[in-house]
């Protein structure tokens, strides 16, 4: 009696070899859209820590009624004063920032990859391409998405304003 197993006899379709389709490449829309969406949901998850941490730099020594908590502390405060939404204070704010940051950010990189550093003569891009378009990428995004930055900060600290009166 054999131990082998029946092999199925459905056809596995594989990709033609002699078709040279290159894949499609997504609209800039699109490019700038998955960008952003991507990073707001990645957002949604680490915003609270990102509250946490914000409430901790901002608390001061000297602020009256205040004490520096560790994070465990910290968190509870929050979840007892404000409840759970106290952690998401100011993710609007974050949220735009993100969709202008990482979509600039992609945007930006993908135009100097193709258009300014553009590729070598054998088609590779270097590793030094790769990192100058990366770094001006990342400038250009941050550029625009600072104002964001400061309205978070300040969102994310309503909650001691409203502590201390």
């Amino acid at each position: 009696m054999s131990t082998d197993k029946a092999q199925s006899n459905v056809p596995i379709k594989m990709a033609d070899p002699n078709t040279n389709k290159k894949p499609q490449k997504p609209s800039p829309m699109t490019t700038y859209l998955l960008g952003g969406v991507s990073a707001c949901t990645a957002e949604l998850v680490v915003y609270p820590l990102d509250t946490i941490k914000t409430r901790l730099q901002v608390v001061g020594k000297k602020d009256v009624g205040m004490q520096r908590d560790g994070m465990v502390r910290t968190a509870t405060g929050i979840f007892q004063r404000e409840g759970l939404t106290g952690f998401y204070n100011g993710f609007s704010s974050a949220c735009y920032r993100h969709m202008i940051y990482s979509g600039c950010r992609y945007l930006s990189y993908e135009f100097l990859r193709e258009n300014v550093f553009k590729r070598d003569a054998d088609g590779h891009f270097p590793l030094w391409k790769s990192m100058l378009s990366a770094l001006s990428a990342g400038f250009i995004g941050q550029y625009f998405a600072s104002p964001f930055d400061l309205v978070k900060v300040r969102m994310q600290t309503e909650g001691l304003r409203i502590l201390k009166g």
